[in-house]
This record gives structure tokens, C-alpha cells and sequence, in this order.
């Protein structure tokens, strides 16, 4: 019965210790509530770029960048929209190209157009 009891204890706490999210994984999808962000690398991982929301349209061609420096346009990997707004995303500026929405409040580990977004809407 002892060992039983042990081997239950050991059990509870290596999956307590499976809970508990590692360093690298606390970072991950860090975007404050009200915000969008996107990340050059799949999961919420990589530089990451953030935008408040509101009635706005978007060229990533026009400058637009990482907070590392780096260009948004053709890179972006995951997106956490965590607005009030849905998004739309293009491939190509001025909204064109193949287009996808991302709700509001809503997590994409990987995009589906990968590194291929130029264009931004709220709709």
C-alpha cells in the first residue's frame, strides 16, 4: 500500500511539473489584451508586431516592422488577435491576392498563406 501511495505522489507531482510552462514557453504569445499581434515564426514565437485596433487598412510594404527592425511584409507566421476586431489578411497589397480573416479574440499557431501577407483590413 506504501508503495502505491508513493508511486501516486511521484505521479501528481511530475505532472504538476508537466504544467508548468518552461521559460521559452511563458513568452509565447505575449500580446496585451485589446491588441493584434502577429510574429515572424510559428506558435507566437519571433519578433512580434502589435497594433490597437480601429477602422485602419494596412500595406506592410510600406515600412511597416517587427519590433526587432525587420520587415512585416511576406513574413508574418502566427497571428493572436486578441481585439474586438476581425482581421483580414492578404497576400497581396491593397488587399488583393488570397485573402483570409482571423477573428477577433482567436490564435493561429501557423498562418496558412506562411510568410506570404502584405495587406491588412479590420472587417
Amino acid at each position: 500500500m506504501k508503495k502505491i501511495r508513493v508511486a501516486l505522489c511521484a505521479l501528481t507531482v511530475g505532472l504538476g511539473v508537466l504544467a508548468v510552462p518552461s521559460p521559452a514557453m511563458a513568452s509565447a504569445w505575449s500580446c496585451p489584451a485589446g491588441f493584434l499581434c502577429v510574429y515572424k515564426d510559428a506558435n507566437g514565437q519571433g519578433s512580434r508586431w502589435t497594433w490597437l485596433g480601429g477602422d485602419e487598412q494596412l500595406n506592410f510594404n510600406d515600412g511597416t516592422k517587427y519590433f526587432d527592425g525587420t520587415s512585416l511584409n511576406d513574413s508574418i507566421s502566427s497571428i493572436f488577435n486578441n481585439s474586438n476586431y476581425a482581421a483580414k489578411f492578404c497576400t497581396d497589397k491593397n488587399f488583393g491576392g488570397h485573402c483570409l480573416v482571423y477573428p477577433a479574440h482567436s490564435k493561429t499557431a501557423q498562418v496558412y498563406y506562411n510568410e506570404q501577407y502584405s495587406s491588412m483590413t479590420t472587417v
